[in-house]
Formats: C-alpha cells, structure tokens, sequence
C-alpha cells in the first residue's frame, strides 16, 4: 500500500507517514531547508528526528510496530526475517487451530502476508503448499492486517514523539539565546 501523499498545490498539511517518507527520499512533502526564519532550532537534520521518533516509538524488545512502518512507509523491506518470525508467532497464537492446521508453511504464509503489507500486493497464490484454501487466506489476511495495524500504532506514537522531539528542540534553543 503506497503511502498516501498530499496534493502538492494543496495547503492541507501532510499526514506523518508521508513525512516518514523522507528516509526513502521519495516524497512531495518539503521542509523549509533554509532561511532567515525557517532554520532548524536545533540543527539535526529532518530525516534524523524522524529515524529517532520511529526509534522512540518501540514499545518493548519484541515491538515490530517502528521496523514494519519503516518498511510500509519506504516500500522497502526492512528487518524482514526477524518481522516474519514475530508474524509466525503471532499467527500461531492467535489463530490456534489454523495455524496448526498450516503445519511447516506457516512461515511462508507469515512471509507472504509481510510482502502484501509491505508492497500492497494481493493475496498470491500458494503453490506446491498443503494448506487449504480457506486456511491460507484467513492466515494471509490476519497476517496482513496485524502488521498493518502494528504499523499504523507505531507511525501515531513515532508522531508523538516526534512532536516531543520538535518542542524539547526549540526549548534548548530559546534557553541558548536567552544567555
């Protein structure tokens, strides 16, 4: 699912996934680089306050929320294996009997449903696979949306603390020009 973008005449403000889009490169979003007034309080550049928000925004060791929205949001696939051994775990708990049912291609399915949520492919076929149909699209779909999810709760806690970021930023920098 491509990251949505903001119209590039429109004085609509653009979401924080698509700012996000920045550490690709690939985005409409412009941050005033320069100027008498629009300068960088603290000087850090924009991609790197956005890298240390996704940073920020883990949760806990096994939080995949910031690694899956990093990919979700470059369209590049990032931490890849450690993100479908989490999916296959995940899977497995939550859906008991399917999961079981899947056997030895539960991985695969995991890794499928991560290309889908990364890429925004639809459900491939699986082939050469043992698994009914019906299981493998209910295991697809549970995959793609728990990463999606896990995505789009990262990418709102990276805003806020990205908001934190921003404002402890220009504190520092009016505590520096007051002395």
């Amino acid at each position: 699912m491509p990251t949505p973008q903001t119209d590039i005449y429109s004085h609509e403000r653009a979401g924080f996934a698509e700012r996000l889009g920045r550490l690709a490169g690939r985005t409409t979003w412009r941050e005033p680089a320069s100027g008498a007034f629009t300068d960088r309080a603290d000087k850090m550049p924009l991609e790197h306050a956005l890298a240390t928000a996704l940073a920020f925004a883990r949760q806990a060791p096994h939080d995949i929320g910031p690694d899956i929205a990093y990919a979700v949001v470059t369209m590049i696939e990032h931490r890849r294996p450690r993100i479908v051994g989490e999916l296959t775990a995940r899977l497995r708990n939550d859906a008991r009997r399917v999961a079981a049912r899947a056997g030895p291609w539960l991985p695969i399915i995991a890794s499928k449903a991560y290309e889908g949520a990364v890429h925004g492919w639809e459900m491939p076929e699986m082939t050469a696979a043992r698994v009914a149909k019906r299981d493998y699209a209910l295991l697809y779909g549970i995959g793609v949306t728990a990463l999606m999810r896990a995505s789009e709760d990262a990418i709102r806690h990276a805003e806020r603390c990205f908001r934190d970021i921003e404002a402890t930023s220009r504190s520092h920098a009016s505590a520096n020009e007051s002395r």
